[in-house]
């Protein structure tokens, strides 16, 4: 399904920064990343031909993101409530790579033992 333009801004933007920040990053990263296409935002920047383009798009990307990245990494009540619409919450990783640290997940998230599945890892949780 495609997200509108509204839904883009207020729930894909922060879907993606907690992927950003449960992955390792955080708002310093962001300030000096060049690398956006390998995290997943691609979309955003490959119909941006010239550098100027690209550049102002970066720009904007980082406007949005900021205040998000702030938001998650001083913990704010809003993302513990974001999380706690939900009962549980399952992390699923590739067991031989996986890419979120614990540390980061254990922050709004109560880890229960993981289980294998095939070439997956399962985490079980439920928001704190």
């Amino acid at each position: 399904m495609i997200l509108t333009p509204d839904q883009n801004r207020d729930v894909q933007r922060l879907r993606e920064v907690l992927y950003l920040y449960f992955d390792g990053k955080d708002r310093q990263w962001l300030e000096s990343s060049t690398q956006f296409a390998r995290t997943g935002l691609y979309g955003e920047l490959e119909s941006f031909r010239t550098p100027e383009e690209l550049s102002a798009r970066i720009i904007a990307l980082r406007q949005e993101m900021r205040p998000l990245f702030d938001t998650v990494e001083r913990q704010d009540p809003s993302i513990t409530s974001f999380f706690r619409r939900y009962r549980r919450v399952w992390v699923i990783q590739n067991r031989h790579n996986r890419l979120f640290l614990n540390d980061r997940l254990a922050s709004y998230l109560k880890l229960e033992d993981p289980e294998a599945s095939g070439s997956l890892t399962i985490t079980p949780a439920q928001p704190k």
